[in-house]
């Protein structure tokens, strides 16, 4: 088990945290969900290889499933960061609604559970899993409009992954295991700039895909699930 290095407020081993949490195959926006802290702040553990030590220290505790669970406690001693950041570990989402007290309900309810669906689609004539269904289909809107990267941003916003960047210029990507790089299946734009699609796509706990898929049929692209 990792053993946090307490620096004043920050934490100096923070990397070795999120590498534990990117073997697990998390995504930047479940990462900070775990940890209670926004995507950006993340990008700056990972260039200045420092983070706060609450945040770190409550990341660590739900990878290792030793944080404050919400097991054994009364729900109104439980933080709702806590119960929601429990309940994704356990592979459900967590919903609250106010009742008018000055308590919160907390429900973790079997109907919550993350959504499944198909995990390979035909676009063209051709079967593809998710991440290769997005860069075909990347790569066709691209020959389609004749796109320069702005107008590829547009089409394809970072919201629709969540946490990265649909597209981005290779020169730019600073963790490469998240993207394709393959240089065959680099894309090259027609002013000459090169970018990667990222291969982070999925029907899990925080699905993104059907997100994507919505996105390229307003677009005029033909996909079908394969079941």
């Amino acid at each position: 088990m990792i053993e946090l290095e307490r620096d004043g407020r920050a934490c100096s081993n923070v990397l070795e945290v999120l590498t534990l949490a990117e073997k697990k195959g998390l995504s930047d926006k479940e990462i900070g969900s775990l940890a209670g802290c926004s995507t950006v702040a993340l990008r700056r553990w990972r260039e200045t290889g420092r983070g706060d030590y609450s945040h770190v220290n409550r990341l660590l505790a739900a990878l290792h499933g030793t944080g404050n669970n919400a097991r054994g406690i009364l729900l109104a001693d439980a933080s709702l960061d806590d119960l929601a950041a429990r309940a994704w570990v356990l592979g459900y989402e967590a919903s609250f609604r106010y009742t008018g007290k000055p308590n919160i309900i907390n429900a973790i309810t079997e109907d919550a559970q993350p959504s499944q669906g198909p995990s390979k689609f035909r676009f063209q004539g051709k079967e593809y899993g998710q991440g290769r269904l997005v860069l075909a289909v990347i790569n066709f809107t691209v020959n389609k409009h004749a796109c320069n990267y702005q107008k590829l941003a547009e089409f394809f916003p970072a919201r629709l992954q969540g946490s990265l960047d649909v597209v981005a210029r290779v020169e730019e990507i600073k963790d490469t295991t998240r993207y394709f790089m393959k240089e065959d299946d680099i894309i090259i734009l027609h002013n000459g700039d090169r970018v990667a699609v990222c291969n982070q796509w999925g029907m899990g706990a925080s699905p993104n895909t059907p997100r994507f898929i919505e996105r390229a049929k307003q677009l005029g692209c033909l996909i079908e699930p394969i079941t």
